[in-house]
């Protein structure tokens, strides 16, 4: 995981905070509002129909519905707050305009919130990795539980990436900017 920080972080320093707002959600939300409901079915269809036998399908899918559950309301407020005024800041900046404090104060605090949700949801996919035996089917298992398994690991992947990006890339360089901005004007 360490080679992977540090891959991204050389991979996105040159960009600008807008540019990695519209990335984030152009790969990462695109990625989570498409696995979502796709992964929340076979959670649910094999703990319907293996639940007795395999009691942690029936944990997986309440822990995948909570993961559903935070996400989507955490992405929507991603991209109708937060990063709609990290784009308004990388504009007044390179049009050297003054801008006004947001209603939420500073952008410190919607991204408190933001890192919150983050190590929740994060918290959630780490009880589904140790609830499905880190991704590994049951002996005998059917095709079923191999699918349900490698999207489950896919969706971690990516998801940790997605919350490094944000919370080590993109957070720091839009307090930075917005500090860069009030200091200006």
């Amino acid at each position: 995981m360490e080679r992977l920080q540090e891959s991204l972080e050389q991979r996105y320093e040159n960009r600008e905070p807008d540019e990695l707002a519209d990335y984030i959600v152009n790969t990462h939300h695109k990625y989570v509002n498409q696995a979502l409901p796709e992964i929340n079915g076979l959670c649910h269809n094999l703990a319907r129909l293996q639940g007795d036998a395999y009691p942690e399908l029936i944990e997986i899918a309440g822990l995948f519905n909570k993961v559903t559950a935070e996400l989507k309301s955490h992405m929507l407020d991603e991209e109708n707050t937060l990063f709609p005024y990290i784009k308004q800041l990388a504009q007044v900046r390179r049009e050297n305009r003054h801008l006004g404090r947001p209603p939420f104060g500073s952008i410190v605090n919607p991204i408190k919130a933001m890192e919150t949700e983050h190590f929740e949801t994060a918290k959630n996919v780490q009880l589904i990795y140790e609830n499905s035996n880190q991704y590994t089917p049951p002996k005998g298992a059917g095709s079923d539980f191999k699918i349900l398994y490698n999207k489950l690991d896919e969706f971690e992947k990516d998801l940790k990436e997605h919350i490094h990006l944000e919370n080590n890339v993109l957070f720091p360089k839009a307090m930075e900017l917005e500090s860069e901005m009030w200091r200006t004007h």
